[in-house]
């Protein structure tokens, strides 16, 4: 590794109001990247080195999770899922009215889980419907059968996933 610039990508709408956001690109595994900026949901071919499509219907934040060939992106109106290829909009989970999406995503093969800023809940992904809910909320991540929820007061919260 040399440390040498590889290569750029330029979102042609980006505009810059003050602040970052603090995200990391998501990588979609087919030479494609997705990020969120302005309210916007990018994908970018990598290969093409060329921003493929955008989506500013649900403005969107944080940062995506793809799985399955679907993009999650959290919105002001709870997650959206997208068709990876082509962006087109698959479902949308619905957060409750008093909440809003306030952490990371994440996918395993059959749930969906997101935290806001009053309870994490888990998303059934065939039926895109609320499985269960807990109050911890933090950033996730999921391994050895628990989902762990680490909360901003250093409550670190491990919720059992098999039975």
């Amino acid at each position: 590794p040399t440390g040498q610039l590889a290569f750029t990508m330029v979102d042609p709408g980006f505009g810059w109001t003050g602040w970052s956001s603090q995200q990391a690109p998501v990588l979609g595994g087919q030479g494609d990247v997705y990020v969120t900026s302005g309210g916007r949901l990018l994908r970018f071919d990598t290969e093409r080195r060329r921003m493929v499509w955008k989506k500013d219907d649900a403005s969107y934040s944080g940062q995506a999770a793809v799985a399955g060939g679907v993009v999650y992106a959290a919105s002001n109106v709870g997650v959206v899922a997208r068709a990876q290829a082509g962006g087109e909009r698959l479902w949308t989970w619905w957060v409750p009215s008093t909440e809003t999406v306030a952490s990371n995503l994440v996918i395993t093969n059959t749930h969906l889980f997101v935290s806001t800023n009053v309870a994490t809940h888990c998303v059934d992904l065939a039926t895109h419907q609320t499985v269960w809910t807990t109050s911890a909320v933090g950033h996730l991540a999921v391994a050895d059968g628990h989902l762990y929820i680490a909360g901003a007061t250093g409550l670190l919260t491990a919720v059992k996933l098999t039975p």
